[in-house]
């Protein structure tokens, strides 16, 4: 009889470790990153000639920019390129797999008028470039205003 119990004790701990284990997500992929976050980056930035649909400072080549009227709607345009929620702090999103990466500038890091730089490099066709989302006062100081 003590025998059995010990038995069924033993086969209820293997059945709980497994079911323990089985239920990790550990392995799944998380968040915007792969082909599929490059290819919508490079739909994004680039225009059907395949080159950056912003336009460039007239002051720094491989600079471009675009307005934004509040931080709020910086945050979207953030998000809307990177897949993934921006607050205000440094951030870099990898794409993973030799796909790139962008990363994004702290706002004390940018300087007045700007509310968010974002640096693209390595995305996969894509040529590497900074994109400043500024205000438009700013970006009439460059000659140029354009809205995402």
């Amino acid at each position: 009889m003590k025998a059995i119990k010990f038995f069924r004790y033993i086969i209820v701990m293997v059945l709980t470790t497994f079911a323990i284990t089985s239920c990790s997500s550990d392995d799944e992929p998380s968040g915007f990153n792969g082909e599929a976050a490059a290819e919508s980056v490079r739909s994004q930035v680039l225009n059907k000639d395949g080159k950056i649909r912003f336009p460039e400072s007239t002051s720094t080549k491989g600079v471009y920019i675009v307005a934004a009227s509040s931080m709020d709607e910086a945050k979207d345009i953030a998000k809307n390129l990177c897949g993934e929620e921006w607050d205000g702090n440094a951030k870099t999103v990898n794409f993973g797999n030799g796909l790139g990466n962008i990363k994004l500038a702290s706002v004390n890091e940018n300087e007045e008028g700007v509310f968010c730089t974002m640096i693209f490099t390595g995305v996969k066709g894509v040529p590497d470039f900074t994109l400043k989302i500024a205000t438009e006062a700013y970006c009439a100081s460059e000659n140029y205003i354009v809205r995402f």
